[in-house]
């Protein structure tokens, strides 16, 4: 008579099949492999698989952008609606460090009645609040929207550059 496939292939004329959660421990008559070490593979598959995909996720903030250039001035945009623009010197590990920092700031609240009415932006230089920050700045990566790389000609880094001959 032939032996059924997954049956136990160990089973003496006087011993009982085994039943429940002890059953996919034997050795099967036609299978090579324990049906656990099956699973426990498949398992291990799918979370690589699935870690594979999500790296880039979960490594986001350790990873270099690929911004870092002090030849160009680039705009920072964070995730609190300020932006900042200035040269990216060099990226280490979650931080991005800025020099060169300049933003622009909108109407004071000091302001008479007349230009609170017509707004002008002026690009103010870091360094020169009250509380006397260095002209350095070192931004976590997750805080920042995104980066883009300013052209020589636009109004900003003409204002900057004007800036910097003052």
């Amino acid at each position: 008579m032939e032996e059924q496939c997954c049956a136990p292939s160990n089973l003496d004329k006087d011993q009982s099949p085994r039943s429940g959660l002890k059953a996919l421990w034997h050795k099967c008559a036609c299978h090579s492999y324990h049906l656990p070490c099956v699973i426990l593979l498949a398992i291990l598959i799918c979370l690589a698989v699935a870690g594979f995909i999500l790296k880039d996720a979960v490594v986001f903030g350790s990873r270099e952008l690929g911004f870092s250039n002090p030849n160009v001035w680039q705009a920072i945009f964070l995730n609190s609606n300020q932006v900042y623009f200035g040269r990216i010197v060099s990226e280490t590990g979650k931080v991005l460090v800025l020099k060169n920092i300049y933003y622009v700031q909108v109407a004071d609240s000091r302001a008479s009645e007349k230009e609170q009415a017509n707004p002008q932006p002026q690009l103010i230089k870091l360094g020169n609040e009250f509380h006397g920050p260095a002209d350095e700045m070192r931004i976590n990566k997750q805080n920042i929207l995104y980066i883009e790389v300013l052209r020589s000609d636009s109004q900003i880094v003409r204002a900057i550059e004007s800036a910097e001959q003052k």
